[in-house]
């Protein structure tokens, strides 16, 4: 987000929900309580200066909590720990022995989709990128809708 803040500003103006994932992706629960307060910190400042709002939605960096994380969270204003339901394994170039390609990251999203699951995919892997129209279409075929997770918690 500190780098592409035009880029985080061009999604929300398309109608996304951009909410936080830590401000630079280290796991929390390795990190003392100031550091994981400063963490929650420096994202929801990185995100309003980007689009003019702040978050209380987190998804810790890899999907990383405990009792201690959600109770730091709470008292930053995060109402919501968010995690996933599918990992497409995007980020990853092998997992599990199997190369990742775009393939794969459909394939994944398309047979382990749930109703009011959460699919993981990164904007940052062109696997995804690559894939996402096909996985949109398959999904929708398959009579899937897309909401906010804001939508969802509520």
């Amino acid at each position: 987000m500190k780098n592409n803040p035009g880029i985080i500003s061009e999604i929300a103006a398309k109608g996304h929900e951009i909410e936080s994932h830590g401000y630079s992706h280290k796991s929390l629960t390795g990190l003392s309580d100031s550091e994981v307060r400063n963490e929650i910190r420096l994202a929801k400042n990185a995100l309003y200066s980007a689009i003019g709002k702040t978050s209380t939605l987190l998804r810790p960096p890899n999907g990383r909590y405990d009792e201690r994380i959600q109770r730091l969270a709470a008292e930053e204003g995060m109402r919501y720990l968010i995690l996933w339901s599918v990992d497409t394994s995007d980020w990853a170039t092998t997992r599990y022995g199997v190369t990742i390609t775009t393939q794969y990251v459909i394939d994944e999203a398309v047979t382990k989709a749930t109703q009011s699951g959460i699919i993981l995919m990164h904007m940052h892997s062109s696997k995804t990128m690559e894939g996402l129209p096909t996985i949109l279409k398959r999904l929708k075929d398959a009579g899937y809708s897309f909401v906010r997770i804001s939508d969802m918690v509520q």
